[in-house]
């Protein structure tokens, strides 16, 4: 599989105004939910449980956050830069400018 069948030129996103993580996420869900066909307020709401495990906030303004999909036979990735940082709860407590997150199905045992 080539990066390019993952992340798409259209699920690019530069100089995204963004006031909050929540809001982040909530602009991945929509562009995922666009390419994969799935219902962008449960991709939201699957990113954001996985949030509140821990945060997806690796350091130097980068969040890595991801989730599994539902009834999905594809994964899709996101790049999101957003137009001013913000608190993604980060291990470095350095506000977020850059999140890639992967969506992916939920393994089965057709799938294995």
């Amino acid at each position: 599989m080539q990066i390019s069948e993952v992340l798409t030129l259209d699920c690019t996103k530069s100089a995204v105004p963004c006031t909050s993580k929540k809001r982040a996420l909530e602009i991945i869900s929509e562009i995922a939910a666009e390419h994969t066909g799935q219902n962008s307020t449960e991709l939201f709401e699957c990113m954001l449980s996985r949030e509140k495990v821990g945060s997806t906030g690796i350091g130097n303004g980068i969040a890595i956050p991801h989730a599994r999909m539902q009834d999905s036979d594809k994964a899709v990735a996101v790049l999101l830069q957003c137009q001013d940082a913000v608190d993604f709860d980060a291990i470095d407590n350095r506000p977020v400018d850059l999140c890639s997150p992967c969506l992916c199905q939920t393994l089965n045992a057709k799938s294995i």
